[in-house]
């Protein structure tokens, strides 16, 4: 997906992985993928503008990572954010609206490199909230799929 109008744009990359049983190397995959994206559209990703959460839930805002990156847009520091897909920046449907929103207000442009996000198109608010939706809904399933497997495991006789 290469898309332009970054030009010179201060371009913020936010990147997050849930579980300390993933790879940490993770973020920095989710950076390099968002920074060529960035560099594609003509924007330079400064040092201090790469955010990152390391082994936290996307289900709440509460995110160190995050917070750093929602103050410098509030700071007038960011004009767009990169993301790998709208799920590194939440998992909570309310949530993900409400940063949306704020964004939005704030005049900073969202982009998701793999779900092709991009606020500054007039379809974005729909495409955002479908995207958002799924991974709210896949935080659901997960948490039933995990039950059952404790579940199993319980009836099993085996430690949960």
């Amino acid at each position: 997906m290469r898309r332009g109008g970054l030009t010179g744009a201060r371009v913020a990359v936010y990147a997050r992985y849930s579980s300390d049983r993933q790879s940490e190397a993770s973020i920095e995959d989710q950076v390099r993928r968002c920074r060529a994206f960035a560099v594609d559209a003509g924007a330079i990703v400064d040092d201090a503008l790469v955010f990152a959460d390391y082994a936290v839930s996307g289900a709440s805002l509460a995110r160190a990572g995050l917070e750093a990156m929602l103050a410098a847009v509030a700071a007038g520091r960011v004009d767009a954010i990169v993301v790998e897909d709208m799920s590194r920046l939440s998992r909570d449907l309310a949530d993900a609206a409400s940063v949306f929103r704020r964004l939005q207000f704030e005049g900073v442009s969202l982009l998701g490199v793999a779900d092709g996000i991009d606020s500054r198109e007039k379809s974005s608010k729909l495409t955002f909230g479908v995207r958002a939706l799924l991974a709210d809904a896949y935080l659901d399933d997960l948490r039933d799929k995990t039950r059952r497997g404790l579940e199993g495991r319980h009836l099993a006789g085996f430690s949960t």
